[in-house]
């Protein structure tokens, strides 16, 4: 068998060169181009003159494809020229007359052009073969360099893919010997293991909308876009507090007819998962005094204000009477069990600032009914 040996690097050339001698073939090798006109017909003139029209031709550049070269389909031919145009284009120009006229004389006669890194690509997606290690990329670091057909390059999570490549095969699926990467075939499609760039964020799509509550998520986004600060509102600031002459502090003695206060602790939960910033203004007894310095308190520093307690019918029940001194009841009373007495509206302060309240009732099951349905 005579055959002629063709690729653009010595050492995978030599390396096939010494294997085919070894068969006991007649071997041709060629270092070259074969995108470069001059040198392929120089090989062609070369192979012509010692074989006449060779049996096999090998290149790692795209020159051909498995079988007959006038018997590949359109869609082989249209992955050969995506591999090297210029190389398929000369290999045709110069091999092809030879094999025709040789297969002319002699019916018997066979000649093939085979494209040794990526014709089980070719014949059976995805690609699959012998594969020479041509560089590394590094996160960081682009690859600028050109890979050659039948080439592949080892690349490290993070990086960015070179041009012209498209799949990535994690080392553990590879078979790896010196500078040669072998694929079983059937193993991956094109595209596998890679991160197009924007393929979770369309162009022009909002990242991250107005009136959103930034999550740990959103920040990270955020930062990944370059944006190192973002333009803000602050946190609601909710003031906080129970009435009642009745209610104790967890830990505090408890007097007889007295009762530990449960519902700040249970609004202090309900408001935490909200991300507001809490103040919490503790207990508050049942006198006018004590109640209009707690709300006036509340009122000049934030934004909302939610009490529970005080919103009843009783002699001592003020929190009502706070909000008309000092605002306006927008509603009392609600048609809902657990809940009714419920009252909402607006509280000015001495120097016109405007905090909204939230007067829940006392009673534990009450107060967070009304929290979660008509506070938050």
């Amino acid at each position: 068998m005579n055959l002629v040996l063709v690729d653009v690097q010595q050492d995978a050339l030599s390396a096939a060169t010494q294997e085919m001698q070894a068969t006991g073939a007649q071997v041709l090798p060629f270092k070259l181009d074969v995108s470069s006109a001059s040198q392929m017909e120089a090989m062609g003139a070369a192979v012509l003159a010692r074989f006449g029209a060779p049996h096999l031709v090998f290149n790692n550049a795209g020159v051909g494809s498995g079988g007959l070269i006038w018997e590949n389909s359109v869609k082989d031919w249209e992955w050969v020229l995506g591999v090297n145009v210029m190389g398929v284009a000369h290999g045709v120009r110069i091999f092809t007359p030879m094999m025709l006229k040789a297969a002319k004389q002699d019916a018997t006669w066979q000649g093939h052009i085979v494209n040794t890194a990526s014709m089980a690509g070719l014949l059976n997606a995805p690609n699959m073969g012998v594969y020479n290690v041509t560089g590394t990329v590094f996160a960081g670091a682009p690859y600028l360099q050109p890979v050659p057909s039948g080439g592949c390059i080892r690349i490290m999570t993070g990086a960015v893919m070179p041009p012209g490549l498209d799949t990535v095969v994690p080392i553990e699926l590879c078979q790896v010997q010196a500078r040669e990467v072998q694929i079983r075939p059937g193993l991956l499609k094109t595209g596998d293991n890679r991160r197009r760039a924007g393929e979770d964020l369309a162009l022009g799509s909002p990242a991250l909308g107005a009136g959103r509550q930034l999550r740990p998520a959103d920040l990270g986004l955020a930062a990944s876009l370059g944006h190192a600060t973002l333009v803000v509102r602050r946190r609601l600031r909710v003031a906080l507090f129970s009435t009642g002459d009745e209610l104790r502090s967890p830990g505090d003695a408890l007097p007889p007819g007295c009762i530990y206060d449960s519902n700040r602790y249970s609004l202090l939960g309900a408001l935490t998962r909200l991300g507001v910033e809490i103040l919490d203004l503790g207990l508050v007894p049942d006198n006018e005094v004590a109640l209009t310095a707690a709300m006036a308190s509340a009122v000049a520093r934030c934004d909302a204000v939610v009490t529970s307690g005080g919103v009843s019918m009783g002699d001592a029940d003020y929190t009502r009477q706070m909000l008309q001194e000092m605002g306006e009841v927008t509603f009392w009373k609600v048609a809902m069990r657990p809940g009714r007495p419920f009252a909402f509206g607006p509280l000015l302060g001495s120097d016109g600032k405007r905090a909204l309240l939230f007067a829940l009732p006392g009673n534990p099951v009450a107060a967070l009914v009304t929290f979660y349905a008509l506070a938050q």
